[in-house]
């Protein structure tokens, strides 16, 4: 992560013993987004998911982008569980709320747990790793260090939707 206070977080975490969970957001298909709508509506995108994910995350809790299609969403005082909840409420969140010309979307999220890594470096592999895990299936998952890769329900074949494989 290149923010100076993301270090400072993540030194402050693991010298108090805390907490501290990293997610990356990855925008699925967001090519087709700058192709179809223009590279003007995919950075509108980005920076409405961006104040999404700012909304739904705690106050203190940075929200950046990292990548040309990717977030990362450090979250304080939070372990791995309780960052699955969140990115899980980020996830549903992303689906349903329409961004501007663009319209809905989805995302893949990667989860690490500063606890996990030996090192910055490594915290930051560890989530980047997470979210490819979770594109892999096609989309719209969830994956992180310690677990395989989840799908809302709707994608696991819930309420008469075929279930996607990967």
């Amino acid at each position: 992560m290149p923010s100076s206070s993301a270090c400072g977080r993540r030194s402050r975490a693991r010298r108090h013993s805390r907490s501290l969970s990293l997610a990356i957001l990855d925008i699925d298909g967001f090519g087709v987004v700058n192709t179809q709508h223009g590279y003007d509506a995919g950075d509108e995108l980005l920076q409405g998911l961006a104040e999404l994910i700012s909304r739904i995350a705690r106050t203190g809790d940075p929200v950046a982008r990292v990548g040309a299609d990717e977030l990362a969403w450090l979250m304080l005082d939070t372990d791995l569980a309780g960052a699955q909840v969140a990115a899980r409420r980020a996830g549903t969140s992303t689906r349903t709320v329409p961004f501007g010309g663009v319209g809905q979307c989805t995302a893949s999220i990667g989860l690490a747990s500063l606890g996990d890594a030996a090192d910055d470096a490594e915290f930051y592999r560890l989530a980047s790793e997470a979210v490819q895990r979770a594109k892999a299936g096609g989309g719209d998952a969830r994956s992180s260090t310690r677990s395989s890769t989840s799908r809302p329900s709707w994608a696991r074949g819930a309420a008469g939707v075929p279930a996607r494989r990967g």
